[in-house]
């Protein structure tokens, strides 16, 4: 069977587990009225309760939630800010308090599995291409570029050696890996009729296989 956790007005998106099973995150716009415009903002749901608690605030956009695999702390994104200094990846505790800047600029965060490091993705450039793949430590220091193709959407093995990520190679579009420092790059799909479109790409737990979304069908690899 099954039950509704969320009755939404208005869409929600990016949906995300707690390492513990209890508890999810989810991304809701909340309509701001000093900009007249609505915002994006996240939300931390007890699956038991259904009550949810909003963790960051109506003031900028914030999304791509994370989850730490100790459950402690919370990695997401501000985008669209106003002062694009104020773009980038952030960290709060799993309650929605401390919250610090940790990068300039930057999406889709991905804690390693020892809780130590956290890969994201940044545009380098002005063209649509210029985006990398970055890793950082929890405290935003020993941030290095690990990819120079275009590359985003990163997500960390379950041992931790490697990262998966949507890339182009040769006007393709398809799914790569790459060692965490940067070495062995593979591109281990390759897109043919359809394009790789997925924002998020999932391994199983066992690291042997990648969940993505194409144009058309869902795909594991």
């Amino acid at each position: 069977g099954y039950r509704v956790l969320i009755s939404p007005s208005k869409g929600v998106s990016a949906w995300t587990w707690s390492p513990d099973g209890k508890q999810g995150l989810y991304v809701y716009p909340i309509f701001n009225p000093s900009t007249g415009a609505d915002v994006d903002s996240i939300f931390k749901l007890n699956i038991d309760s259904t009550a949810a608690i909003q963790l960051t605030d109506d003031s900028s956009n914030s999304g791509v939630p994370a989850w730490s695999p100790d459950g402690n702390y919370i990695a997401f994104a501000k985008y669209r800010e106003s002062n694009p200094q104020n773009n980038g990846i952030y960290l709060m505790r799993s309650d929605g308090s401390a919250k610090v800047q940790l990068t300039k600029g930057g999406l889709y965060p991905t804690w390693s599995p020892d809780n130590t490091q956290i890969a994201y993705a940044m545009y380098t450039g002005s063209d649509a291409n210029g985006s990398r793949i970055y890793v950082t430590g929890i405290d935003g220091s020993k941030t290095v570029q690990i990819t120079n193709i275009y590359s985003r959407s990163p997500a960390w093995s379950p041992d931790g050696k490697q990262i998966a990520f949507i890339c182009i190679v040769d006007n393709a579009s398809g799914i790569c890996t790459i060692n965490k420092d940067g070495s062995g790059l593979k591109m281990i799909v390759k897109s043919g009729f359809y394009a790789i479109d997925s924002l998020h790409i999932s391994w199983s737990p066992d690291g042997e296989y990648i969940a993505y979304a194409t144009g058309n069908p869902f795909c594991f690899l």
